[in-house]
């Protein structure tokens, strides 16, 4: 999940370009090239789109001109976003305003070159093992600013190559407010600097699976950034929490092994502090803590990008070695541990009962504590579809939000299953242990 963060739920953040543009694999060192061919592809599509009403063809003139021809970016883009010609050709027919604003500086991906090039020189030297990676500037559809891919790096150059010109009142009110508050930030300026972040994504292994870990490898490139460009992060979580160290630090540590993201990462501004992506500044806190206490400077670079972090120990050495907690990582385990809320009744009829009666019930289900009711998560059981019990309406939550009832079908001579995710969490962000709620269903006239 090479998701840098900026941005909210669109998913990642990023810039770059390729070095060595299509042959063999590139030396880190070697003279690189920008790759901006899909961008002019995509340009040369889009205008031939405007000439056909028809969408069958122009989902053939978006395939034969664009995508069939498309660079490994363009590839690797698609496959982690799950995009078709469809998807674009909905994009370009929904928003033509928002593309005729960006069109210019899409097409200014070669000036870049040099920069970004100048970029990577410098991140090798303060990362000497720095394994080759290429880059690429493509369109992504509007799903994300950039991500990586093994070793490839791709950007949406019309959201990352963006300034307050842009025209964002097509957009979806969700997608238009965290866009429009990004492209008012300018993120073309930082193009260089966000290569470099991305470019340390590459040279990291995969993400772990707890906030703590996500956090942490994200600022870890976003610190080893600042190191090779000497720039102070763009990012406004970086500086924010720097200036509310305290309280971030303490309402991060209730919430550091959880598997949610929400309010730490690709998130919008509805949290507790009104700022998107404070991960962001855990992860780079703790890495610029763990670097400025090591001897070697070089190493402890090393250390930092090489980290196994889907290892809870590996992650949690390098935490406590940073002295960010004032306590073991461990400690703060068992404390969240001791915290996490469980299911303690379910109503109408109890959990695992025979014999339900048939029809349209209210289920509610009660927890150990209360709960957040901005997040919810139901998920099939392990029969799947064919047993899952139908959600008709969500209710809403008790006044001490500890208890939430829900409308569902029950099916005759069905067994039903719910599974409730660990989406669901306390005030507090500690996350539910996923809980299965299975029952089944009278026949038809039964009893």
């Amino acid at each position: 999940m090479n998701v840098n963060i900026r941005l909210l739920a669109l998913g990642s953040f990023l810039l770059a370009a390729v070095v060595g543009a299509c042959g063999g694999k590139p030396s880190a060192t070697d003279e690189s090239v920008t790759d901006a061919s899909d961008v002019d592809r995509f340009w040369a599509a889009y205008d031939a789109l405007q000439t056909e009403s028809d969408s069958a063809a122009q989902i053939r003139l978006l395939d034969s001109l664009f995508v069939r021809p498309g660079t490994p970016g363009l590839e690797a883009m698609m496959e982690r976003r799950g995009l078709t010609a469809e998807s674009y050709r909905q994009a370009v027919a929904r928003y033509p305003r928002f593309w005729s604003s960006v069109r210019d500086n899409t097409l200014r991906a070669g000036d870049y070159s040099a920069r970004i090039e100048s970029a990577i020189d410098a991140l090798e030297e303060v990362y000497p093992r720095l394994s080759p990676a290429r880059l690429y500037f493509t369109v992504g559809a509007l799903m994300t600013p950039g991500m990586t891919l093994d070793d490839v790096v791709f950007i949406g150059s019309e959201v990352a190559m963006t300034d307050s010109s842009v025209v964002t009142d097509e957009l979806p009110d969700g997608l238009r407010q965290n866009l429009r508050a990004y492209f008012d930030s300018s993120p073309i300026d930082d193009l260089a600097f966000l290569n470099l972040h991305e470019y340390v994504h590459t040279q990291q292994g995969r993400f772990g699976s707890e906030l703590l870990s996500i956090a942490l490898q994200e600022g870890v490139a976003e610190f080893v950034a600042t190191l090779a460009s000497g720039e102070v992060s763009p990012t406004p979580a970086v500086a924010f929490g720097a200036s509310n160290e305290r309280a971030v630090r303490e309402r991060f540590a209730t919430e550091m092994f959880s598997p949610n993201t929400n309010d730490w990462l690709y998130n919008n501004f509805d949290n507790q502090f009104g700022v998107r992506d404070l991960g962001y500044y855990v992860g780079y806190a703790i890495a610029e803590k763990y670097y400025e206490k090591a001897d070697d400077k070089i190493e402890a670079v090393a250390e930092l990008i090489e980290l196994d972090y889907r290892s809870e120990d590996a992650v949690a050495a390098i935490v406590d070695s940073s002295g960010y907690f004032d306590r073991p990582v461990r400690e703060l385990r068992a404390e969240y541990e001791a915290s996490k809320p469980e299911v303690v009744m379910l109503a109408p009829f109890d959990n695992g009962s025979e014999g339900v009666a048939p029809g349209l019930a209210t289920l509610s289900v009660t927890f150990s504590q209360t709960m957040s009711p901005r997040f919810r998560g139901f998920d099939f059981g392990p029969g799947g579809e064919d047993e899952v019990l139908r959600v008709q309406q969500f209710i809403g939550w008790s006044d001490d939000a500890r208890t939430m009832s829900f409308e569902v079908s029950l099916e005759p001579g069905r067994r039903h299953q719910l599974m409730l995710t660990s989406q669901f969490r306390t005030a507090g962000g500690a996350a539910l242990e996923p809980y299965l709620i299975e029952f089944e269903v009278a026949d038809e006239g039964a009893g």
